[in-house]
Parts: C-alpha cells; sequence; structure tokens
C-alpha cells in the first residue's frame, strides 16, 4: 500500500532524526552533556505517546510535534551557550 509505505519511511526518518540529534552531539563533544538539555522536552514526548496509544491521532501529532520542535530549540540553545560563546 502506497500510503502505508509513506507513514514507515516517515516514521524511520523521524526516529533517524532524533538518534542523530542525539548522537551527533555527544560524539562531537564527547560528553552526554548535550542530551541532559533535552531532557526536560521528555514530558512532551510522553504525552505524546499516551494520546497515540489512546488512538487520538491529532492529539498525539500536536504532542509530537511539539516536542520535536522543543528538542530543537534545547539542542540550538546548547550549541549557541556552549559551542558559539
Amino acid at each position: 500500500n502506497f500510503n502505508q509505505s509513506w507513514l514507515i519511511r516517515l516514521k524511520n526518518a523521524d526516529v533517524v532524526c532524533v538518534l542523530s540529534m542525539i548522537a551527533l552531539p555527544v560524539v562531537c563533544a564527547q560528553s552526554l552533556v548535550p542530551v541532559w538539555s533535552m531532557v526536560p522536552c521528555l514530558p512532551l514526548f510522553v504525552v505524546s505517546q499516551h494520546y497515540k496509544k489512546e488512538g487520538r491521532v491529532q492529539a498525539y501529532l500536536l504532542w509530537h510535534s511539539l516536542w520535536h520542535v522543543a528538542t530543537a530549540a534545547a539542542a540550538g540553545a546548547f550549541v549557541v551557550q556552549h559551542w558559539l560563546a
């Protein structure tokens, strides 16, 4: 099914992006410190997974998207504070 294959590709891309967002700063800094800057974002992910399990797609997409925005902002803030300062 065409739609299912795109959903799988998008999910895989999502996982790769998240793993690289975590792995690249750790490899570059050789430290887990960059990862700790994203820990405050975890509640957004937990809430999104709750809605996903309930089958509430719109709520899941909203909270999961907010999680992506928050982790990107946290990663950006870390870079500005620690690598560009």
